[in-house]
């Protein structure tokens, strides 16, 4: 079939997940060197480098050498590359032959290519504590509506690497000549933590699940599996209707969450981490205060500032959104740059800026921002509070024609601590022409 290649045909996050399956691969795992080797190309490749990457380059970022090393170790570089493309070649022909994206190491270069081949198959969680494939069955519409939400307001659609948890080469190279387990669960925590969102259907929050469970596995010493399992399944208890299978994935959180403050209480992501957690209890001071200590114990990290603009927005702390949010967006590219401009939006819209609103939103659009449910919701809305009805009914109904099940109004309910906001948003939609779908 025809494959769907180039960095550009592809997001991110699905280049992410592909590696992450590679890098939990046993033909893979037993090789850091290898591993390493990938990952660090992959990363180049999506940070816009990979035509400057060369054997050089290989030798001192991937495997910290000298300059003075170099010259006699280069060759070593040219016989990875081989070996990991008869890797490649061997996890692709066997477990990894129903893929969806395919990584590959053309001969003669160092930049890795990828292809669209199939639909994903998404591989079962382990059981560490991780949400159950029957609970998803249940709630894909309200699912993708909550997760649209989140995505579409703005807060969690960052692919940019994390930043918050040992990623300098330096460090890198100091982790794996004392532990490179440990190294291996910092890549794959980081993989993971990039994956959580957009979780617009099941597969995308699971794939985040499983990467985060071979994280622990790989070193139950390290906090990072325990952080990001802890948000997937917050995350979870969010979107499950089943209030008893909510309950279940939100007490595996709070324990995942413990976990990773008892290993490392100063870092911020499992300040973070505890945060979302308290969230999704109910408990929106804890959740604050303990957000605002993550966000000043690590400033400069996106992923801090998405939950942070997350729970702010939730709670009705709209300024805050905006002023994490203006913060981080001058230094975000892409797919970042686009995600902090719509929570500006967000948070405008119930600062009753709509104008702000729609420059905000059309703004992330131009920019290549995918269009959900949440977008055309505050447009319209917005739309329809400048009185500008004809221009808010044709997004009424573009939205009934692209989600004609997708029911926002009962998803804002249930995540705004201060339901007024939500039935504020509702009322304007409804007078725009959207009618729910019953």
């Amino acid at each position: 079939m025809e494959a769907d290649s180039g960095i550009h045909g592809l997001a991110e996050q699905d280049i992410r997940a592909a590696l992450a399956r590679i890098s939990s691969w046993d033909g893979l795992a037993r090789s850091e060197r290898l591993r390493s080797f990938l990952e660090y190309l992959v990363e180049e490749t999506l940070a816009g480098r990979g035509s400057d990457i060369k054997a050089k380059t290989i030798g001192m970022d991937a495997y910290g050498y000298t300059v003075d090393e170099l010259e006699s170790r280069e060759g070593i570089v040219r016989v990875d590359a081989g070996r990991l493309r008869r890797k490649l070649e061997d996890y692709y022909g066997d477990v990894g032959k129903e893929d969806a994206v395919r990584l590959s190491l053309p001969k003669g270069g160092y930049t890795p290519t990828f292809e669209r081949i199939a639909q994903t198959v998404v591989r079962k969680p382990d059981e560490v504590g991780q949400p159950r494939r029957s609970s998803f069955k249940l709630w894909f519409t309200g699912a993708v509506v909550v997760a649209a939400i989140i995505v579409g307001s703005g807060i969690l659609l960052v692919q940019n690497k994390s930043q918050s948890v040992g990623t300098r080469l330096d460090e890198r190279t100091a982790i794996f000549d004392v532990a490179p387990t440990r190294l291996r669960s910092i890549n794959l925590a980081e993989i993971g933590r990039d994956l959580i969102f957009p979780a617009l259907g099941p597969g995308q929050l699971e794939t985040a699940a499983v990467t985060f469970a071979e994280a622990i596995k790989t070193d139950d010493t390290f906090f990072g599996g325990y952080a990001g399992t802890a948000q997937v399944q917050a995350t979870v208890s969010l979107l499950e209707p089943n209030q008893a299978l909510a309950l279940q994935a939100l007490e595996r959180a709070d324990t995942n969450a413990a976990k990773a403050l008892e290993l490392a209480p100063e870092d911020a992501w499992s300040q973070s981490a505890m945060a979302w957690v308290d969230f999704a209890k109910g408990n929106v001071e804890d959740a604050t205060r303990k957000s605002a200590l993550a966000v000043r114990l690590k400033p400069d990290d996106p992923h801090i500032a998405e939950f942070d603009s997350l729970i702010s927005l939730y709670a009705g702390d709209f300024e805050r959104v905006i002023e994490v949010s203006e913060r981080i967006e001058p230094s975000t590219t892409g797919e970042t740059g686009f995600v902090f401009r719509n929570a500006i939006g967000s948070a405008r819209y119930h600062l009753g800026d709509y104008s702000g609103t729609i420059a905000a939103f059309e703004q992330a659009i131009a920019s290549g921002a995918p269009i959900g449910p949440p977008t055309l919701a505050y447009l319209m809305a917005a739309n329809e509070k400048l009185g500008r009805h004809d221009r808010a009914q044709k997004l009424a109904a573009q939205y009934t024609d692209a989600w004609p099940d997708a029911r926002i109004d009962l998803v804002l309910r249930r995540l705004f601590v201060d339901t007024t906001h939500a039935e504020d948003l509702v009322s304007a939609m409804l007078r725009a022409g959207w009618t729910p779908n019953i």
